[in-house]
């Protein structure tokens, strides 16, 4: 028996990489089905502060203005806390971008940036 595949590429898994190998893929004429065990959007309480300086690459995806309409303020300090002792530091600068508000990274909710990134790749 001969099966046929209506897919040139399955890509398991739905979170960021592979959502953004699948949008590459596709927007380069393969067909592409993506794989993913849970149900989309979720929460995660990890990646959700993206630096400045992945902003290009979330250009190139296409999702930039989005991912820029919905993350939050720009992180400009970060804070190490441990008991009563505090360590704070401004967070460096990124190279000047196409925004203004480029110079410095913002979070956004895995949630959002994983259903930005599958919708731009479906």
């Amino acid at each position: 028996m001969t099966r046929l595949s209506t897919h040139d590429a399955i890509i398991i898994g739905a979170g960021p990489a592979g959502t953004s190998v699948a949008l590459t893929l596709a927007r380069r004429g393969w067909a592409v089905a993506i794989v993913e065990k849970r149900l989309f959007p979720r929460r995660k309480v990890c990646g959700e502060y993206i630096s400045a300086s992945n902003l290009a690459l979330l250009d190139r995806l296409e999702i930039g203005d989005a991912w820029r309409a919905s993350a939050g303020p720009q992180i400009r300090r970060v804070g190490f806390f441990s008991g009563n002792t505090r360590v704070e530091a401004a967070m460096p600068r990124a190279r000047a971008g196409r925004c203004a508000d480029d110079g410095f990274g913002r979070a956004l909710g895995r949630d959002v940036l994983d259903t930005l990134l599958l919708q731009a790749a479906c």
